[in-house]
Formats: C-alpha cells, structure tokens, sequence
C-alpha cells in the first residue's frame, strides 16, 4: 500500500516538474499549477489509502489503536472513528457520514434490501448493501466486568460469482479507559474460527449480547452456532442444525397482545425455505402470505404480502429468535397504505409445547 501511493506522489511530482519547465506564464500561473498538482496528490493518495478486508485481516491484531478523547466509557461511534483513522474502508466511512447526525437510527431501502443502522442505545452498527454493491460491515461493544469494554468490527466484501471467496475481516479488540487504547485481542476472534472448508458468516447482536454465526458446507446446508456472553467473554457455545432448528420453529404461532398485529403463521418445511400463512385478523381467514427462512438462529420473515388489495397493511418483515420459554420474540416493520413504515416489538406463542432444540 505505502509503495502505491509513492509512485503515486512520485509520478504527480515528475508532470509537476515537467509543467514547470514548460511554463513560460508568470509565478502566479505556476503558483496555481503547483497547488492544483498538490491537491490532485492529496486526493488521489485519499482514494488510494483504503484498506480492503483481506488487507485489514493481514495485519489487524498488530496494530494498538490509540482513542482519541475516549474516556470511561466511548460510545460506538467513537470507536468506530479510531478504527477507521487506522484502518479507513469505504463501509465505514458510509456510516459515519450518517452518525454525523445524533439522531440518526437506521435507514431501509426496500428495493435492494439494504440498511444503515446507528443503534447508539444498544451499541451496534452496520451497513448492508442488499443487492447493491459493496461491502458490508457491523460493529459492536460490550461492557466487561473488570471496567473494560470490547468491541468487535466485522467487514465483508462479497463476491457475487462465489461467496466462498468473499473477502472477511473480524477484529477484536480490549479498551482500557486508563489508557484509552484499543489493544487487539486475537484470541476472540480465534474463539469464533469454525471448520476449515466451510462458509462462516458472522452475526454481532443488536439485542442482547450473544454472538452467533453460521457454517454452510458446499451443499449449502447449515449450522448455527452461538456464544454466550458471561460479561467478561463468550464462555459457552451451543450448536443447531439448520434442519433441528426447523423442527423447532415448525407448528402455528399466534400473537395476542393489544395493540399489535394480528400475526399468526405456520411454518412447512421445504429444503431451506419455509412458507407461511398469516391471519393478521384472527378470525380464520387467511389476509396474508408470508415467504419465510431461518437464518443465523432467527426466522426471518422477509415480506408479508397482502392478499387483497383493501387490507390495512400491505408489506410486513418481522425477524424471530427462537427462546427458552418457548416463545418467539423479535421485531417488526410495517408499510402502510401511504408508504409510512413503523416498527414495533411482538411476541409469538406456539400452540404446542416447545420441544428441546430451542436456545
């Protein structure tokens, strides 16, 4: 990377030479070359000095990352700017240009699928390009018992041909507000490497304090793992099969509470994905149809469409986690009639008992 943009200044100082040995205009013309090659300079080095995720994965765990005005306890947004500082991506430069502003959450675009999140409150943040290209990124800290936090950045540059060759990086790191210091901790990332041959993908938690990833093998068939956060480390790791998990969420789901939706679907097993059928309304009839898969630990309904064009609520996408009380809790987006989007929180409840493969 250094040899780059020192051929780069390089080549800019020799036309710069070359234009001054030509000039036969006064000083102020030069003047004005001469600081017109600087500024091209500076610019050319700024898109050049970007790292990519293989880059970052090379030599991430030896550099210590110094936070500027980091005190006690840094926000996300803080840390994210010290990395970013040491090791500059255009992913991350995306969000930060959104955390500018103090109120900003999240952002969807529903035509690629994409999201922005700042989630201050919980400490996360990504950047999901969908079907746009790019990379991709998420980030999250954690309050340790001994006064530390840790945080974990994840950046991902897919490639669209082969996943398996997607470029991945995963930086750990310890902040210790005596020092203010970001110090690489390589032994939570190794904690996380999986089987050699297998596709990994990385999920930080938004809520709660988990990590959990999947394996896919070249068939495509998946396992879940997720690590348990015991307030200093990940302590515990539990394994699903993707197809025990479908068990698991296999039945009739129902939700009751007041003032949310209606929502109720069942789950069928068809390879890796799972249709649904909703009764928003509960009163036995079918108002929507739901195409659904589980992912990572969750199920993720991506949309809900509406069967008849008078309903209330054309488009829903709700995410799941499977929990131990047997209940499926997570969260919603509606779009009304109007383009509005809200979301809320809800929880299902399966009409059968639970069996043993949930979290």
């Amino acid at each position: 990377m250094k040899k780059i943009i020192l051929a780069v200044v390089c080549a800019l100082a020799i036309a710069g030479c070359k234009q001054k040995q030509g000039q036969t205009e006064g000083d102020s013309n030069m003047a004005d070359s001469l600081l017109a090659d600087s500024l091209r300079a500076d610019s050319i080095i700024t898109q050049v000095a970007r790292f990519s995720p293989e880059d970052i994965e090379v030599d991430w765990a030896n550099k210590e990352i110094p936070v500027e005005k980091g005190g006690q306890k840094p926000e996300l947004v803080t840390l994210l700017e010290a990395f970013n500082k040491v090791w500059p991506t255009e992913v991350v430069d995306m969000l930060l240009d959104y955390a500018k502003d103090q109120k900003f959450t999240e952002k969807m675009n529903e035509e690629t699928g994409g999201a922005i999140v700042v989630d201050r409150k919980n400490g996360y943040a990504e950047v999901v390009q969908g079907d746009a290209p790019g990379d991709n990124m998420s980030a999250a800290v954690w309050g340790r018992k001994d006064g530390d936090l840790l945080f974990i950045i994840n950046i991902v540059r897919p490639d669209k041909e082969n996943a398996e060759k997607a470029q991945q990086s995963i930086c750990a790191y310890d902040y210790n507000p005596a020092t203010q210091t970001l110090t690489p901790e390589r032994n939570a990332v190794i904690r996380f490497r999986q089987t050699a041959g297998m596709t990994t993908t990385y999920k930080l938690p938004r809520e709660g304090k988990d990590i959990s990833i999947v394996e896919r093998d070249k068939d495509f068939h998946g396992t879940f793992h997720i690590f348990a956060w015991d307030g200093q480390y990940f302590s515990k790791e539990t394994s699903i099969s993707e197809e025990k998990l479908a068990k698991a969420l296999n039945g009739t789901w129902t939700c009751y509470e007041e003032g949310k939706p209606k929502l109720s679907f069942k789950i069928t097993n068809n390879e890796e994905t799972y249709c649904g059928i909703t009764d928003c309304n509960v009163d036995g009839i079918t108002d929507y149809e739901a195409a659904a898969n589980a992912y990572d630990g969750f199920l993720n309904i991506y949309e809900v469409s509406a069967a008849e064009e008078a309903n209330t609520y054309p488009a829903i996408k709700c995410k799941f986690r499977l929990l131990k009380n047997g209940k499926l809790q997570g969260t919603y987006y509606l779009r009304s009639d109007e383009g509005q989007e809200l979301k809320g929180e809800m929880t299902l409840q399966k009409e059968s008992a639970l069996n043993q493969y949930a979290e």
